[in-house]
């Protein structure tokens, strides 16, 4: 008599066995179910035959969760040994992106594994699972389940063949079909996981870069090279070398943190950061610009926080100081308290230009009368106070790069202006014409931060025939305003330059007359400037013949 418990043991042996030869040999490798741009023809699923035989899919069904898509295989889609094949939603679709957008696959000597359109392919975003089914046994070969959206454009990649764990590919066009993916380990993989970079103190630029050996294999000890790249192709010479990084023998799965600060060139140089060659090159090389020590390209350069009555609008002036075009786009202006969107599109503030920032626009063309001034209105406005506030430009890479605290304002429509000149580019004072200069250089008179007066007249002796003019520079205390008059011998006001302003940092130019504009006679004069209340200050200049 049979023993038909043995019988069934048996079987499931038997079956357990066919199990055990499928285990690993044909895998659902690499799914694209997050498609380019919401194109569902740039859907795909690729298999890896992970055997040294030659398969024939004529034996299995692909089943898709969700949609409750099955479908068998055609009888002579074979896949060759340690090869892959991609089912796809659309020929020329997928040809248009990994071939080479002939509208077929197959006609170019890069496009070497097959590529077999299965209709109907239809892969959820979210999650989802596909699952390759031997027929003949309805023995489940592979599967592969992905659990979120993940990125744009993204595929989803197995890690190992023997391994059920995907992630969203790191290969940098998103995707590896037909060759083998990208979050699977290398034997040697040294790789930059991350860099972060930002702009710090004394014209150096931080970097915090992070070292990872992904491999299966120690990497001895190495460098890390950083390299201008100038022309942005990761092509260098030693002459391109900023610095090398030693980095220690690393086990797998180690990581190395550097803090690292350079004074780089330019506003923002491209800088390349390179580790030596191994299996796995995309992450041997970080390539990007960075910030230099004339960083930042564009500053606020003006602005009117107090308006009159008559006028009513408020405004800000960037100046773009670099070579470069500059897109506002992603940029913000701001006050203490909040900051607002630039430019609701590219906005390119091209080299040497100046752009004024407001909330009325046709406000503020109708004030200045002038439509040549460059005026860009804001869709959201910081209200700026009188008193104790503060101007704030923040970059595209979120950074504060330029900002004015300001604690008073000058009133009569004078604004708060900087500096022009490298020289003078720090120092910030009032607006000499009232209403500024909005969209063109500015005239301004400087703040005074000295402690004493300090004044100087050149040429001194000076000829009004040969020389035309004397220069009378002076950097002065703070007070509440200034006189800068010449005397004659006799003790005489003959001419009064500066007479009751606020006190500036500044130069003035005398050309010898005096108040009623006659030209003065040769001799010893005495220059006088007082800072009313603070400080005096005579020096003998004398008009040569």
């Amino acid at each position: 008599m049979v023993n038909k418990t043995n019988i069934m043991t048996s079987l499931m042996v038997l079956v357990l066995m066919a199990t055990s030869a499928y285990a690993n040999d044909l895998v659902i490798n690499e799914v694209m179910s997050n498609e380019p741009g919401s194109n569902k023809k740039l859907e795909w699923i690729e298999i890896y035959n992970n055997t040294n035989a030659v398969k024939n899919l004529s034996f299995y069904r692909i089943i898709i969760r969700r949609n409750q898509f099955a479908d068998t295989l055609q009888s002579d889609l074979v896949i060759a040994a340690y090869n892959y094949i991609t089912l796809i939603a659309d020929n020329a679709a997928y040809d248009s992106i990994w071939g080479d957008n002939s509208g077929i696959w197959g006609d170019d000597t890069l496009e070497n594994y097959i590529a077999y359109k299965l209709p109907g392919l239809n892969l959820a975003n979210d999650s989802g699972g596909i699952y390759l089914v031997d027929w003949i046994f309805t023995k489940t070969v592979s599967s592969f389940e992905w659990h979120s959206t993940g990125l744009d454009g993204v595929s989803w990649e197995r890690v190992r063949p023997d391994s059920a764990e995907v992630r969203n590919s790191i290969d940098p066009s998103g995707s590896t079909p037909g060759r083998r993916n990208s979050v699977s380990p290398r034997d040697n993989d040294l790789g930059i996981a991350s860099v972060r970079f930002w702009p710090d103190f004394d014209n150096e630029t931080g970097f915090e870069i992070i070292i990872v050996n992904f491999g299966l294999n120690p990497i001895p000890e190495t460098t890390l090279s950083i390299y201008y790249d100038l022309n942005q192709d990761t092509i260098v010479t030693d002459d391109d070398l900023i610095a090398l990084v030693y980095l220690p023998r690393t086990s797998p799965g180690d990581s190395l943190d550097y803090l690292v600060y350079f004074e780089l060139e330019g506003f923002l140089p491209y800088i390349l950061i390179k580790l030596p060659d191994d299996d796995q090159l995309y992450n041997d090389i970080w390539l990007h610009q960075v910030f230099g020590r004339e960083y930042p390209p564009v500053i606020i350069s003006e602005f009117l926080p107090d308006p009159s009555t008559s006028f009513g609008v408020e405004w800000v002036e960037l100046k773009n100081r670099s070579d470069l075009d500059i897109d506002l786009h992603g940029w913000l202006l701001g006050d203490e308290k909040t900051f607002h969107p630039i430019a609701n599109a590219e906005y390119i503030l091209n080299p040497g230009d100046y752009i004024v920032l407001c909330k009325d626009s046709a406000e503020l063309a109708d004030y200045y009368n002038d439509n040549s001034i460059p005026i860009l209105e804001m869709s959201s406005w910081a209200i700026l106070n009188n008193d104790n506030d503060i101007v704030r430009l923040k970059d595209n890479f979120g950074f504060v790069v330029d900002s004015l605290p300001y604690d008073h304002v000058f009133g009569g429509n004078h604004t708060w202006a900087r500096g022009e000149g490298n020289d003078m580019a720090d120092r910030w004072g009032w607006s000499a014409d009232i209403g500024g200069t909005p969209g063109r250089i500015n005239n301004v008179y400087l703040e005074p931060i000295g402690f004493s007066i300090i004044l100087t007249a050149e040429p001194n002796p000076f000829s009004i025939e040969h020389d035309g003019e004397m220069t009378i520079a002076f950097s002065l205390p703070p007070g509440e305003n200034i006189t800068l008059k010449i005397y004659d011998l006799q003790g005489r006001a003959v001419r009064t330059l500066i007479d009751g302003l606020p006190p500036y940092d500044g130069t003035i130019t005398w050309r010898g007359d005096s108040d009623s504009g006659r030209r003065l006679k040769v001799g010893m004069y005495v220059l006088y400037m007082e800072v009313s209340g603070v400080e005096q200050y005579k020096q003998t200049i004398v008009i040569a013949p």
